[in-house]
């Protein structure tokens, strides 16, 4: 059975270098991601699948079939000081969470980068 991985964050900064890298190497990847930064993607990212979606819309059924996900999908900070922190980092913490705890139910190598 091929290796399939879940990257949520797909159209980002490292979310398209990593999507082309597994390809290239044999790996089935899909990514899921709601396009925010696709205009200032590193790699192309049409050479895969991608499903336009928020993080904290996803549910079990778009994960249980995968034996990695990889999460890179956050906000990861306010540079003009100007937003509340719990509005910034509950969502994060709260769709991380939920998503590390389906893995952990499935059994899914669950990889979380994070600063």
């Amino acid at each position: 059975m091929a290796q399939k991985v879940l990257v949520i964050g797909s159209q980002g900064y490292i979310g398209s270098r990593l999507c082309g890298y597994l390809i290239d190497k044999g790996i089935y990847c899909k990514g899921i991601d709601t396009g925010f930064f696709k205009k200032s993607i590193i790699k192309k990212t049409d050479d895969f699948l991608i499903c336009s979606k928020d993080v904290r819309n996803i549910n079990e059924d778009e994960i249980k079939d995968f034996q990695c996900v990889v999460l890179l999908s956050a906000i990861s900070n306010d540079p003009f000081g100007d937003l509340d922190p719990k509005l910034i980092y509950n969502p994060t913490t709260e769709y991380t969470l939920k998503i590390a705890k389906i893995c952990k139910k499935n059994k899914i190598k669950f990889i979380f980068p994070s600063s």
